[in-house]
């Protein structure tokens, strides 16, 4: 009702910025499911009880792996886009500074976040990706 123009289409010309890990909506796919989303994850987090995420702690990592999950069902392709994440200038310039030219390197890769195990979170989290990228880092001409 405060969006005069929804119903037109049932929602499929609108666009939501979805701006973290998660979908900040929790009944966004009673409302909204068909609109097209702006994401900076193609598989966000999805929580049962959406406290469990906005209260996470260190302490409560283990009810946050309770109540949720990685949404391989919430973006939809050929209607959803994943955009960059925000990089802060500092970050820029300390990637600039490490980066080597290409002729010097077999593989490119950049990956912006917390290791994994900086976080309980990441015990209930997928991150292969991250830990594949910090144990390819390692190799010679990465």
């Amino acid at each position: 009702e405060k969006l005069p123009y929804f119903a037109d289409q049932g929602g499929r010309d609108h666009i939501f910025l979805w701006s973290s890990e998660t979908y900040s909506f929790p009944s966004w796919s009673d409302y909204i499911a068909d609109s097209l989303f702006l994401s900076v994850e193609s598989v966000p987090i999805h929580c049962s009880d959406f406290d469990a995420f906005w209260n996470y702690t260190e302490e409560t990592a283990e009810e946050f792996g309770a109540k949720c999950h990685h949404c391989h069902w919430c973006f939809t392709g050929w209607k959803d886009l994943v955009i960059p994440g925000f990089v802060e200038q500092w970050s820029i310039e300390k990637m600039k500074y490490l980066e080597k030219p290409h002729s010097e390197r077999n593989y490119t890769a950049c990956y912006f976040g917390a290791d994994s195990d900086a976080l309980l979170i990441y015990q209930f989290a997928n991150a292969t990706v991250r830990n594949d990228l910090h144990t390819f880092s390692k190799r010679s001409n990465f």
